[in-house]
């Protein structure tokens, strides 16, 4: 949508408030809708993504209700693009966060790993398989850090578990430092391809490391996930 999206938002009765901020496959912008002053985010793809990414996400989100995922406002249909409108959480991403100069602290990692797997359960529960969890794809709501709440985020790839395509685009779903070996194989997604990402992210969040030696390749990545034992967490 370019440099005009601060009108195309206006005419759709919301105001761009903030920086937006953009990720491999979408822009996310941080607005405030007119009629009600609700915050919310106007999410976006980017250029060259199938809008049915969009949709599959609207689907996931608008028929579950939980504190750890986002809420789901409305699907906004304009032109040949779409615009996913959700309530807006203030915080970073578990991604920016383990980037950051204060490591955390055993108590913390644990409650932000728990309310993960907690989300998944119920997103588990409901017959969806996320497929793509990942530090970049955790939200961590801003506040002191006991009164911390998870949101896990960008349900664009999930797909039924019972579902056999496990590719978007014709590669594999997914970000590489996290796929489960069946799903390097070309297997179905199932409840515990999930959950091999979240022992993965886990893993980072107590040790501060990959379980395996660093590999920045996806080839690399994905033979580490097929063929290699994790380094002893202790």
């Amino acid at each position: 949508m370019g440099n005009d999206f601060d009108e195309v938002a206006r005419v759709l009765g919301y105001s761009i408030v903030g920086t937006p901020l953009t990720g491999g496959s979408s822009t996310v912008y941080p607005a405030r809708e007119d009629e009600s002053g609700d915050a919310v985010a106007l999410k976006v793809l980017a250029p060259g993504h199938d809008v049915a990414r969009l949709e599959r996400e609207a689907r996931v989100l608008d028929k579950l209700d939980h504190p750890g995922l986002v809420k789901f406002r409305r699907l906004i249909r304009r032109d040949e693009s779409m615009i996913l409108v959700m309530d807006w959480v203030e915080g970073e991403t578990l991604a920016a966060k383990m980037r950051g100069a204060d490591p955390l602290s055993f108590s913390e990692a644990n409650k932000l790993i728990s309310q993960v797997a907690d989300t998944l359960d119920v997103v588990h529960s409901k017959g969806v398989v996320h497929r793509d969890l990942s530090p970049a794809n955790v939200m961590v709501e801003s506040g002191q850090p006991g009164d911390r709440n998870v949101r896990v985020l960008d349900f664009g790839v999930s797909r039924a578990a019972d579902q056999d395509a496990v590719t978007t685009d014709g590669a594999v779903a997914g970000t590489a430092r996290y796929l489960a070996p069946e799903t390097i194989r070309g297997e179905p997604p199932t409840p515990q391809t999930d959950q091999y990402a979240l022992a993965v992210l886990a893993y980072e969040l107590l040790t501060g490391t990959w379980p395996f030696s660093e590999a920045d390749a996806l080839v690399a990545a994905m033979h580490h996930h097929l063929h290699s034992l994790p380094t002893p967490i202790r």
